[in-house]
């Protein structure tokens, strides 16, 4: 390529301490930059500056966001906080604390995780809504959260947390949706009217992925938002598989869980889904995203083909050295390979109008992890000509656009996001390390931790 990738990752760098930061000094969700901050994505920043050797900045961004916010300021959505939607944030401190052991951190680290388990934790369960304004906690869990549970096992040897992730897994793996079709569901709630009226509301299509929010300041918003919640709870929930991150991010839990506890139990769960993945959710080498009791399944964004990569990859270097995972993998890359462009970008949707800068960073990755589990190092080379055909095609002026259409210009908007300049880091340091193996014992897997799906 003509730029070399060093200056690339330093400007992407630059642009965040000069561009995308708001009026507090704070890294913004958007550009131009709001008050809408980045941190409940945290994770997704924190490992990549550190790795580029900007631990000083992230230190000061998170002890600056200590001073200015509260924990409930930060992470809530309307007075409500989604347990599945907190793992980045946690992991993130975890990180530049790890990193860097200040010691301020590690302070703030310990408040943050007290409070994650105060909220959500109770008994053998990880619960999935916390209303800061009433001080609910929602009976219902979600498998997605799993991510809390993952980012748990990071930190074991510090919060001696294993047994209660144990607890928690052994918990979900006995649910009886997953029992039943192998694959589990969006969110369940342990009340068999509860879930026998979402199964038909699933089959007539009615559900909604989040709790209903709004204002419970007034005796008349309190009304209606309960009216709200009860509608959800009965009759919109629905009990759907959404693949794409409820069912594979606690597949990576459970394959995590064996590897330090060698329980054949996750080993097995993981294989059986795997089967049930490949009679249920992937046609003819599509992959995807939704999938309904009814049978029905739609969504094919490019996201369930690279994270369904990651499991096969994972499930074959870690539980079972099983060629059919190699096979499986090539047949869904090609597929996906096959739908490129002339430009060599990708569309995110099968035939779709507009790439998406983030999941070709991790689709390049994936196809990387096929090529060195497989040895077959064409693929390796296409990896890396897709990673630097994305960096030629989505930089812009002031970052890299998110969308890019098959003529290659960004959508009419021209967004860009810092998230997902942050997470293109990632893929620069894909295109820098093909020396190394992803799957090494002897790194202690730096590079299969860097690369995971945050």
């Amino acid at each position: 390529m003509n730029q070399n990738p060093e200056e690339i990752a330093l400007r992407i760098i630059e642009n965040f301490k000069k561009l995308y930061l708001n009026k507090d000094g704070l890294i913004s969700a958007t550009f131009p930059p709001s008050s809408d901050l980045l941190f409940n994505h945290l994770d997704d920043i924190a490992p990549f500056f550190l790795f580029f050797n900007n631990s000083e900045f992230m230190v000061n961004q998170v002890l600056t966001l200590k001073k200015k916010y509260t924990f409930n300021q930060i992470l809530a959505r309307k007075n409500l906080i989604y347990s599945y939607l907190i793992d980045e944030f946690l992991g993130g401190i975890y990180c530049i604390w790890e990193k860097t052991q200040n010691e301020e951190i590690k302070i703030y680290l310990d408040y943050v995780f007290d409070k994650i388990q105060k909220y959500f934790i109770h008994k053998n369960n990880l619960f999935g809504v916390f209303n800061i304004y009433t001080r609910n906690l929602s009976k219902e869990y979600y498998f997605w959260s799993a991510g809390l549970l993952e980012t748990f096992l990071e930190m074991k040897d510090y919060y001696k947390c294993q047994e209660k992730v144990e607890d928690i897994a052994n918990h979900w793996i006995s649910n009886k949706f997953f029992l039943k079709n192998h694959l589990f569901p969006f969110r369940w709630r342990e009340n068999l009217v509860i879930n026998f009226l979402n199964l038909i509301s699933s089959h007539l299509g009615r559900y909604h992925r989040d709790q209903p929010v709004g204002d419970w300041s007034s005796s008349l918003s309190f009304l209606k938002n309960k009216f709200k919640e009860i509608r959800f709870k009965y009759f919109t929930s629905g009990s759907y598989v959404q693949f794409f991150k409820s069912n594979t991010t606690f597949v990576f839990t459970l394959i995590e869980l064996f590897r330090i506890t060698s329980k054949t139990v996750y080993k097995n769960t993981v294989i059986n889904w795997i089967n049930s993945v490949f009679n249920k959710i992937v046609k003819n080498g599509i992959v995807y995203g939704l999938y309904y009791p009814n049978g029905r399944y739609k969504a094919t964004n490019l996201a369930n083909t690279f994270i369904l990569i990651d499991v096969l990859m994972d499930a074959y270097y870690f539980l079972k050295n099983d060629k059919r995972y190699l096979e499986l993998a090539k047949k869904i890359i090609d597929t996906r390979v096959a739908n490129q462009w002339k430009n060599g970008l990708i569309p995110d949707e099968i035939n779709g109008s507009y790439t998406f800068l983030d999941t070709l960073v991790d689709f390049s990755i994936s196809i990387r992890r096929y090529a060195e589990l497989a040895q077959d190092y064409s693929y390796l080379e296409y990896s890396q000509n897709l990673m630097e055909t994305t960096l030629k095609y989505h930089e812009g002026e002031n970052g890299f656009y998110t969308y890019i259409n098959k003529d290659g210009y960004p959508d009419k908007n021209k967004v860009i996001h810092p998230k997902y300049n942050a997470l293109l880091l990632k893929g620069i340091i894909n295109i820098t390390t093909t020396n190394q193996k992803i799957y090494d014992k002897s790194n202690s897997y730096e590079l299969h931790d860097l690369f995971k799906d945050r």
